[in-house]
């Protein structure tokens, strides 16, 4: 029999994917939305089938209901894949995914329409690209808050100063 060891634990934790919680009832309230954003003007055009029935008074509804349908479902259907050697972020419109050796570290933004939330922002070794900004609502655990300890916490601020006067430096480590 084999014994049980750190390594077989960690290669066995890849890849974690982190997903919202209660996606499926988040995703039936985005459908709800569909259908009454078809129903409504079906009814509407059904009800009054002697009068002309204007698109402008049926397509504002129901575009809008289809729109919050449409941004519900993406918010809910975004996630956070982690390998052991990248992070990926998915969701329907895109993907993005960050080897280890691309990232310079991260810091700790708080968003100031969020009262008491958080998310981690991951920057990257070129400073021509945009950082990656990790959703605050996923359910992390130990295993994501480990493989973020194996890189660097920055300082924001510090970082600006230093790209802005050299480019090619190396970023500052907050701790």
């Amino acid at each position: 029999m084999r014994a049980h060891t750190e390594q077989d634990d960690s290669a066995t934790r890849y890849p974690r994917v982190y997903e919202i919680g209660g996606r499926r009832t988040i995703n039936g309230i985005a459908l709800c939305f569909v259908c009454i954003g078809i129903v409504l003007p079906l009814l509407r055009i059904l009800l009054q089938p002697g009068e002309l029935v204007k698109a402008s008074n049926v397509l504002p509804p129901a575009f809008g209901l289809l729109t919050i349908a449409i941004f519900i479902g993406w918010a809910a259907n975004r996630r956070v894949i982690l390998y052991v050697d990248a992070i990926e972020l998915k969701s329907w419109l895109f993907s993005r995914r960050l080897s280890v050796a691309q990232i310079a570290g991260y810091w700790i933004e708080h968003p100031r329409s969020k009262r008491g939330t958080y998310r981690y922002v991951i920057a990257l070794r070129n400073p021509g690209r945009r950082p990656m900004k990790l959703p605050y609502y996923l359910r992390y655990n130990k295993d994501f808050y480990a493989w973020l300890r194996g890189i660097a916490r920055i300082d924001r601020a510090t970082t600006r100063e230093v790209r802005r006067r050299d480019p090619a430096h190396e970023l500052p480590v907050f701790f």
